[in-house]
């Protein structure tokens, strides 16, 4: 990402001397910078777009297990909202593998938003997504995982703890993060 912004950059001031400040000479120096300044420019563009269809390639080749802990009430939270992003293909090096849902899979399941919570359970446990209602009752990964946090901020700095020791290797905490 670093070297994209830079080359965009490098891009965005080539563009800028050849169109106002130096091509609208007609001194035999102006042409050659120009023409040097357009090779340069071309280059640069054939550079991103390999980079990008490389990059492409080997996300859209591997995939990474992602649990997601807190997903919330459907249509309103935001773990539900990433969850829905995996789930759509939005995120194609990413497949939801598990979600962690202390509150509606326990105290909350005949509360405010619980049928829906149901519901949603039961149309996307048919897809292979396991529910959980802790993150002890949670398959150890047996390999590299990722871990979504999206709980409340207090709640967050257990969470991270229990699934570090439960071995998953990678956590995102959603904003704003643990305290």
């Amino acid at each position: 990402p670093r070297s994209r912004r830079a080359h965009s950059s490098i891009q965005t001031h080539i563009k800028f001397l050849i169109t106002y400040k130096i091509c609208s000479s007609s001194t035999r120096a102006a042409t050659k910078f120009c023409n040097g300044a357009q090779h340069l420019n071309t280059m640069l563009s054939r550079t991103l777009a390999r980079t990008a269809a490389t990059t492409a390639r080997r996300f859209a080749s591997t995939t990474t297990p992602v649990a997601l802990v807190g997903c919330g009430m459907p249509g309103r939270g935001m773990g539900w909202y990433h969850a829905k992003q995996i789930l759509d293909g939005d995120v194609p090096s990413a497949k939801l593998t598990d979600i962690v849902e202390p509150w509606f899979l326990g105290g909350g399941a005949d509360g405010p938003g619980g049928a829906e919570f149901a519901a949603f359970k039961a149309e996307v446990e048919p897809t292979g997504v396991r529910f959980h209602s802790s993150i002890a009752d949670m398959p150890k990964p047996d390999g590299k995982m990722m871990a979504m946090v999206c709980t409340r901020t207090a709640d967050m700095p257990g969470y991270v703890d229990d699934l570090v020791a439960h071995g998953v290797s990678h956590v995102f905490l959603e904003k704003p993060g643990a305290p």
